[in-house]
């Protein structure tokens, strides 16, 4: 006989019998047994804040929308293709961090690519080792045999 579950069933009652005593050692709690619920001031004031910081959202105008039309009205005009401009642009990109951050990660993908290509795509100490173990009989038992099948199920489907 096999029993599943009985652990989170244990669990689950006995947190409810503390809930259900903890209910009943406040002084404020009903008597009838019924649950209570308490809302902190800290919860009311976070509520508070929330429905206000929305509010102002709500009416705060969509800027971007006209910023994105005037960059448009320039590109248009050929703004952008004056050196003087393409300078300024140049500079704010390279004092932003951007340029720092990308190039940061661009020698962290070098580093991985150098260690990539110095690993050989064959391993010949497992390869050597697999052998051996054919040789011997080793993959023959049936303890192994379930590990192998259990492995290509976990790794094909996903399930043991």
């Amino acid at each position: 006989m096999k029993i599943e579950g009985i652990l989170s069933e244990l669990r689950n009652i006995s947190q409810t019998d503390r809930k259900a005593a903890d209910a009943k050692q406040r002084p404020d709690a009903a008597r009838s047994g019924s649950d209570v619920v308490q809302i902190s001031d800290k919860a009311r004031t976070m509520k508070s804040q929330q429905e206000t910081a929305a509010a102002a959202l709500k009416e705060t105008p969509d800027v971007r929308r006209a910023r994105v039309e005037e960059v448009k009205a320039r590109v248009a005009q050929g703004y952008y293709d004056r050196p003087e401009v393409r300078q300024a642009v140049a500079d704010s990109i390279l004092h932003s961090g951007v340029v720092k951050e990308a190039a940061s990660e661009r020698r962290q993908v070098n580093t991985a690519r150098a260690a990539a290509a110095k690993t050989p795509d064959t391993r010949e100490d497992l390869v050597a080792q697999a052998k051996q173990r054919a040789a011997s009989g080793f993959y023959d038992t049936r303890e192994v045999r379930q590990k192998a099948a259990e492995g290509l199920m976990e790794g094909v489907l996903g399930v043991v």
